[in-house]
């Protein structure tokens, strides 16, 4: 998962964090906990944000496959970009993808559906739900 850097107050670990947290749902490993910030970002959609903050707030997810993972971090100087990458052993043929779905400009819920290599859709999970400050 590619995040955008963007310049301003903050960013740093929370877009790690972020891109970690797309990372994961992409990956399809378990949400346990995970809080959006209060505004958008805008280094990754809306409703999928993850801030952590020391002491605070906190992103945690869980390994539930019967594999171990690797997950690998990098940051490109020149396209000023953070990339998360989960590798593990593949089991199945099956796609993820992330919809978010918005009931004004502030709020959204965001959804992981998974789909088997027919393309026909397994299950669909609420994983988030964002409430911003204008």
């Amino acid at each position: 998962m590619l995040g955008n850097k963007k310049k301003g107050l903050g960013g740093g670990n929370c877009q790690i964090s972020s891109t970690l947290y797309n990372a994961v749902l992409l990956a399809n490993l378990e949400i346990v906990q995970r809080y959006n910030h209060g505004f958008n970002t805008g280094y990754v959609p809306a409703g999928r944000d993850a801030t952590v903050s020391w002491g605070g707030p906190d992103f945690k997810f869980k390994n539930n496959r019967d594999y171990p993972i690797k997950i690998e971090a990098s940051y490109d100087e020149k396209e000023e970009a953070v990339t998360v990458s989960i590798y593990g052993t593949q089991t199945d043929n099956n796609t993820v993808e992330i919809t978010t779905e918005h009931s004004d400009p502030n709020t959204c819920k965001t959804y992981r559906s998974v789909y088997d290599e027919n393309g026909t859709l397994l299950r669909t999970d609420e994983v988030g739900y964002s409430k911003y400050k204008q």
